[in-house]
């Protein structure tokens, strides 16, 4: 029915508000420029708005509220830091204190232990030179000793000798007090085998234990008076 071309149809024509704004020339241009700006609105000094100022306000209020809370928790939080460290210092201070008092105590021990090791080694040395003087006084006299065994046989009573008055007093003190001894030893044998009777014991037994009083605080006597010499 149609050809390949479709048919033409009238349009209507375009109405006023479909028309394309018309360009701007630059006479257009001069015109608008030339045109004066329309006067800024009065503003007053200190004049604001109701609202503004109230969130202003409020908005500086909520500030200074934080920021007390801030100032409260950092004091908080410095306090208990300063506590801490208060208390950790004061633990060091303990601790070197007493690393102080062992330090001396050692120190005083190990002086202690010097001294020690010294007069241990004075006394090695004078032990050390006694064991030669009586090396060489046992070789002397061991010497002589064989000499007088090989020309007679050694007499007990002229072995020892005192050195002096006192300490031949005190032999024969000792000498005595031995034998009153052996005696009442015997005497008390004799009188559980009935060979004495009980008078004679008690008489016996009192004089000799007289004597044998005597001559101990003889011997005591001695010992003292020769004690006091040689401290003199």
């Amino acid at each position: 029915l149609f050809s390949q071309i479709p048919p033409v149809r009238s349009k209507a024509p375009p109405s006023d508000s479909q028309r394309p704004p018309p360009a701007y020339t630059p006479t257009n241009r001069a015109s608008y420029s030339n045109t004066p700006p329309p006067p800024p609105y009065p503003s007053y000094p200190g004049q604001q708005q109701p609202n503004s100022r109230v969130v202003q306000d409020n908005g500086i209020k909520e500030e200074r509220q934080i920021q007390d809370a801030l100032k409260i928790k950092l004091s908080r939080h410095l306090q208990q830091f300063y506590k801490d460290i208060r208390g950790k210092v004061d633990k060091e201070f303990e601790i070197q204190k007493a690393l102080k008092r062992n330090e001396k105590r050692l120190q005083e021990a190990e002086a202690n232990l010097e001294k020690q090791k010294q007069d241990l080694r004075s006394v090695i040395s004078v032990i050390t030179e006694k064991g030669v003087q009586l090396k060489s006084w046992l070789e002397i006299h061991e010497d002589a000793a064989k000499a007088d065994a090989a020309d007679e046989e050694l007499n007990i009573d002229t072995a020892v000798t005192p050195a002096d008055k006192w300490s031949e007093q005190l032999f024969d003190a000792v000498a005595e007090m031995n034998s009153i001894e052996d005696t009442l030893y015997y005497l008390d044998k004799a009188l559980a085998n009935d060979i004495i009777e009980i008078h004679v014991f008690l008489k016996e037994v009192r004089k000799l234990s007289r004597r044998q009083f005597i001559v101990k605080a003889l011997a005591i006597k001695i010992m003292k008076k020769q004690q006091v010499q040689r401290m003199s």
